[in-house]
């Protein structure tokens, strides 16, 4: 008899077949095998079968999961001390002035990403 896990993973493995075998969308394929679709998604990605045409923009997301150089606990910290985290949308902001654009281009390298910088003009203590 299988385990629960068993059976979740045999459900996600034909799955992911049925997704390569035909052309249809992820939402389809995972409603045909009652999975959610993030669910489905995920380990689709982990299987390398299913790149997300959702996202505009990429980056390296896995690029913190081990801190294992200087260069990453250096970024994590600049992150922690002027990034923010808008979490209904996963969005990362970092507010920085304007002459510090540079280092934003060398994070952007760090992770791989090809998301432009945005630019806002705020006001703070008076200053813009």
């Amino acid at each position: 008899m299988y385990s629960i896990n068993s059976k979740k993973a045999l459900t996600i493995l034909q799955a992911a077949n049925y997704f390569n075998e035909n052309n249809i969308s992820i939402t389809v394929c995972a409603k045909k095998f009652g999975i959610h679709r993030e669910t489905l998604a995920n380990k689709l990605k982990m299987l390398n079968i299913y790149e997300d045409r959702r996202v505009k923009y990429k980056c390296q997301d896995n690029y913190f999961e081990v801190i294992d150089t200087e260069e990453k606990a250096y970024w994590l910290g600049f992150i922690l001390a002027d990034g923010s985290l808008h979490q209904n949308t996963n969005i990362l902001s970092i507010g920085l002035s304007i002459e510090d654009i540079k280092h934003l281009n060398k994070f952007k390298k760090s992770i791989s990403s090809n998301h432009p910088i945005n630019i806002e003009k705020r006001k703070l203590k008076n200053k813009k």
